[in-house]
């Protein structure tokens, strides 16, 4: 999966599951940030069928306020080919000229209403959530 965005931090959300007869739910990913390798999540199942939302699965902070690319790569491990990655949303910070509390503000009381895409913009300040 490929996130090209511009600004200053970008975090991404999946849904997360657990045991599931006859589907692989081992969640192995890989995360390359502006061709660098930026870390991994994992996740091993537990014995539940709970499945586990809203789950921050990379999150960037402090990032030159430039265009990024963000590549999101699932990866079997222990000699399977195969992993879960189930996105559910991703958001970024724009800034132009200084940090905008009352935007992040904003944006973390849309999160509440997750049922929606958004797109907010407060003069130079770019705040979205995308959903799959």
């Amino acid at each position: 999966m490929l996130i090209v965005n511009e600004g200053t931090s970008i975090s991404v959300y999946c849904i997360i599951a657990n045991t599931i007869q006859y589907i692989t739910t081992h969640t192995n990913l890989s995360f390359t940030l502006d061709r660098t390798q930026y870390g991994t999540y994992i996740h091993d199942p537990d014995p539940t069928s709970d499945y586990e939302y809203n789950v921050t699965v990379f999150s960037a902070q402090a990032l030159a306020n430039t265009d990024h690319t963000l590549v999101i790569t699932p990866v079997g491990i222990g000699g399977q080919n195969s992993s879960l990655m189930l996105f559910d949303w991703a958001m970024y910070i724009y800034e132009s000229s200084g940090y905008c509390l009352k935007l992040l503000r904003d944006c973390l009381k849309l999160l509440r209403d997750q049922s929606r895409n958004y797109l907010i913009r407060d003069g130079s300040h770019t705040c979205s959530h995308l959903r799959a």
